[in-house]
């Protein structure tokens, strides 16, 4: 029973995305927007991936101060590509590896980073790195199931937003993606 609804959600989890990317890519995915809190977000994606972080033996770790800009978001949206760049942190870090979310804001703007001590990229994987079906060669990547959309969707969600992804890592030194979203004036 256990293996059928590790698969039964991973399969929701693929519908799920690849729905997603669809509507994306077809400018019909909307955002439904009304003001948010980032803290309330992060609130969330905490408590859908501590499970995953503790299950995995990884220390997951968020940073996020009072005072930061409020938001004119769709936070259900936001929270969904926060989690996807956090899952992938997860998976990609090894045992005892750090996973932390931060924020802060600059103006009326947030910046909000998620970093990890993972396995990290190279300049190769980087660049082709938001292409749809895209995973990495590497043996560790591999021994995780994927469908290398959790990127692209979670680049998507950010630019419907409003926002900016960039990202900078190196192979076994870590990755690090920090969104840039518009707070409210």
């Amino acid at each position: 029973l256990g293996v059928i609804r590790t698969n039964a959600r991973r399969m929701e989890t693929l519908l799920t995305d690849v729905s997603d990317l669809s509507k994306l890519r077809g400018g019909t995915l909307r955002a439904t927007a009304k003001m948010d809190t980032f803290k309330n977000i992060a609130l969330r994606t905490e408590q859908a991936l501590q499970p995953l972080a503790d299950e995995l033996g990884r220390a997951l770790v968020f940073d996020i101060p009072q005072g930061l800009p409020l938001l004119n978001t769709d936070g259900d949206l936001l929270a969904k590509a926060l989690n996807k760049l956090v899952e992938n942190g997860l998976r990609y870090t090894r045992d005892s590896g750090h996973i932390t979310v931060s924020a802060s804001g600059a103006g009326d703007q947030l910046q909000v980073t998620v970093a990890d001590d993972g396995i990290g990229m190279s300049a190769d994987e980087l660049a082709q790195l938001g292409t749809p079906y895209f995973r990495s060669e590497d043996e560790y990547v591999r021994s995780y199931k994927g469908s290398g959309l959790g990127i692209p969707v979670a680049y998507g969600i950010v630019a419907l937003l409003g926002g900016s992804v960039q990202v900078v890592s190196q192979p076994e030194a870590g990755t690090t993606f920090t969104l840039v979203l518009p707070g409210m004036s």
